[in-house]
């Protein structure tokens, strides 16, 4: 299960690679993604060699990338969106939002997928019976529903839940786009005559989606470092702090708080006498998640200057060039230094944590 987080999910890539070099035949049967994560998991799903040469060809991917490559960020589109979509908070329908309500433009980002995504790909590894599912997960704007596109075997199961639910169906670009498309900032996405944003947004189950599919096992790779309480006195927030945490709370906490719900669950039927049958829909998971040991936030404040200049002026307005407000930095940077910092801090940390991962995929 691949988590959102922007530009931050280029540290999942670096622990793939690392993961895929100590195991290089690997096979995940089923793949979730959400957000940025669903373009790795689309990428991993729809390559036909072996998991080593999947998680290089991603890896190289993903180093080419810049901002350009994933939006347009000139001064004169970031400035006309802005003002149009303030305009447009008091006109009423006089004025609509640009671009489906999004400040900027993912063209870009549509022919970068276009081009890496290999659909076909999919369709085969599901057929030859080498992968079971995809699931990507969306936000339906129409009903505020977690919606997860799954393309798998005939016999995979839907769900329909509270507010989230599984709908078969083939899956192409929009169902990616619209899984990354973070409210306000891109622009919203049409699948199926419906629009669609960012599926972390009312995504309070995370991990219900692989195991709703059939997993036994999930390796869960979150994008947040921990931070410690820290007493010390420090000044008001900035904008750009209050919107590090927002995003913090939409791609991660929901997260941490689906992995307690599943540790729970398995220490209930620890304890549960043999006598007793658990209920049908309840089962052992084995879990596994790992999360950087450094603060993303703070390697993006060191790269500040690689933004575009329009960016940075916007960034600079709420206070993201100062380390402390540099969550939400780090969610934007698709810069080649701060990726590929992501990316080495990935392997490392997949390294040092080998000890674990070896007894979970040993497990298996």
């Amino acid at each position: 299960m691949l988590s959102g987080g922007g530009a931050r999910a280029a540290y999942q890539v670096g622990l793939l690679c690392r993961i895929a070099e100590r195991r290089p035949d690997l096979a995940a049967p089923i793949i979730t993604g959400v957000s940025a994560g669903a373009i790795n998991a689309a990428f991993i799903a729809g390559r036909r060699g072996r998991f080593l040469d999947s998680t290089r060809d991603l890896a190289a991917a993903w180093a080419g990338l810049t901002t350009e490559t994933m939006f347009h960020p000139d001064v004169r589109t970031v400035s006309y969106s802005a003002v149009r979509w303030l305009l447009s908070l008091g006109s009423g329908p006089r004025l609509t939002l640009p671009s489906g309500g999004g400040l900027l433009d993912t063209g870009a980002l549509r022919k970068f997928l276009e081009r890496v995504i290999d659909l076909p790909g999919l369709a085969a590894n599901i057929a030859s019976g080498r992968l079971r599912a995809l699931g990507l997960t969306a936000m339906s704007y129409a009903t505020g529903e977690s919606i997860t596109f799954v393309q798998g075997a005939p016999d995979i199961p839907m769900w329909d839940r509270s507010m989230r639910r599984g709908v078969r169906e083939p899956i192409g670009i929009d169902h990616v786009m619209a899984s990354a498309a973070l409210p306000l900032v891109f622009p919203a996405v049409k699948v199926d005559g419906r629009y669609f944003g960012d599926g972390a947004v009312r995504n309070a189950h995370p991990l219900s989606p692989a195991t709703h599919l059939g997993a036994t096992h999930i390796l869960a790779v979150a994008v947040t470092y921990p931070r410690p309480p820290d007493p010390a006195p420090e000044p008001a927030p900035a904008p750009a702090q209050i919107l590090g945490h927002l995003l913090d709370s939409v791609f991660i906490d929901s997260l941490s708080a689906d992995a307690e719900q599943i540790r729970r669950v398995n220490r209930f039927l620890d304890v549960l006498p043999a006598a007793i049958t658990p209920p049908e829909d309840l089962r052992p998971i084995q879990l596994a998640m790992i999360r950087p040991s450094k603060d993303l936030g703070a390697l993006a404040a060191e790269h500040t200057e690689r933004m575009p200049k329009s960016l940075r002026i916007v960034l600079r307005g709420l206070g993201a060039h100062r380390e402390l407000n540099a969550d939400f930095l780090s969610y934007l940077m698709f810069e080649e230094p701060f990726v590929r910092r992501l990316m080495d801090l990935g392997r490392e940390d997949a390294e040092s944590q080998w000890p674990a991962l070896e007894r979970f995929f040993d497990s298996v």
